[in-house]
């Protein structure tokens, strides 16, 4: 069975890629430190899935919808996050070229999330970080850009696993319910914009 994803390369000119580039990669970039690369282990409720390591992410966008699940600890219960809203960060706004490569690249999409991460070499990084999928719907796109040069491959697809070497100013698309998981580099950075998108209907 063929994954469906599709790489793309030269997405933005040569001097906005290297505005963004420059931008993201000066010690004044706002990071923060995540103990893991995709969520809690559920059995432990702790951040120690096997495999998985330390990342700097900047949420750059989000947009929350209204949520009629409920947590219950037992003796009482309280609906979750039932407010509905977008996240803008001001990076947004001195970094148009994050909306540009949307806009190029996905023009049919709606984002949902839209993230800067960064990956370092780290040494007990197994061959990837665990495998996740970003939503488990069929209308939804997702998109690595990458920033940088880097050996922190992406594994796509958990039988017939493709595998995509970061290459600069290039991007990978794919379903946002297909299974995949990054890798740390073995030198140098590895510095990602991920977009979670919605089709337009």
């Amino acid at each position: 069975m063929s994954i469906p994803y599709k790489i793309y390369e030269n997405i933005l000119t040569d001097d906005n890629w290297k505005y963004l580039h420059n931008f993201i990669s000066e010690e004044y970039f706002s990071w923060t430190y995540i103990p893991g690369t995709y969520g809690v282990n559920p059995e432990t409720g702790k951040w120690d899935k096997p495999d998985d390591t330390p990342q700097l992410v900047r949420h750059l966008y989000h947009k929350s919808k209204i949520s009629k699940q409920y947590f219950t600890d037992g003796a009482s219960s309280s609906p979750l996050a039932f407010n509905h809203t977008t996240q803008t960060h001001e990076y947004i706004e001195v970094l148009p070229q994050i909306m540009m490569i949307l806009q190029k690249m996905l023009p049919d999409c709606t984002p949902l999330r839209i993230k800067a991460n960064l990956l370092q070499p780290h040494p007990d990084a197994g061959e990837h970080h665990p495998w996740h999928y970003d939503i488990h719907k069929n209308d939804c796109k997702s998109m690595i850009y990458y920033l940088n040069d880097s050996d922190g491959d992406t594994f796509i697809g958990k039988t017939d696993t493709q595998r995509v070497s970061p290459k600069a100013n290039t991007a990978v698309i794919f379903p946002s319910n297909t299974w995949h998981a990054s890798s740390n580099p073995t030198k140098g950075r590895r510095m990602v914009i991920n977009y979670v998108t919605q089709v337009r209907k």
